[in-house]
C-alpha cells in the first residue's frame, strides 16, 4: 500500500519545518551569542551568512543534479559523500571546523 499525495506532503512539510527551525529561531539567539562571547553584531552573524550562502549555492547545484539524473542518485550522493567525509575527518577537525566558522581566531 501506497501513501496517499496528502501524506507524502504532510511529511516533506513538517521535515522543512523541523529543519529549518534553527534558521528562523537565529533571531532570537543573536544578543546572547553576542554578549557571551564579545563579539560585536557583524561577528555573530558570519555563520549564519555563511550557512545561507551555501543553502543558496546548494539549491541550484542539487537542483539541477536532481533534474539531470533523478533524486534518488542525488539522495545516494549526497549521504555517500557526507558519510566519507564524515568517516576520514576526526571528531576534533570537526570541532575546529565548527570553531572557525564562529570565529576566524579560534585555536
Amino acid at each position: 500500500m501506497h501513501p496517499s499525495r496528502t501524506t507524502i506532503l504532510l511529511a516533506c512539510v513538517a521535515v522543512v519545518t523541523m529543519t529549518s527551525i534553527g534558521m528562523s529561531t537565529f533571531s532570537l539567539f543573536l544578543p546572547p551569542i553576542e554578549t557571551e562571547f564579545g563579539w560585536s553584531r557583524a561577528m555573530a552573524t558570519v555563520p549564519y551568512t555563511v550557512s545561507m550562502i551555501g543553502w543558496a549555492v546548494g539549491a541550484v547545484l542539487f537542483g539541477k543534479i536532481a533534474d539531470d539524473f533523478g533524486t534518488r542518485a542525488m539522495a545516494v550522493i549526497l549521504v555517500v559523500s557526507g558519510l566519507l567525509v564524515y568517516s576520514i575527518t576526526g571528531p576534533d577537525a570537526r570541532l575546529r571546523a565548527g570553531l572557525l566558522a564562529a570565529s576566524p581566531s579560534a585555536p
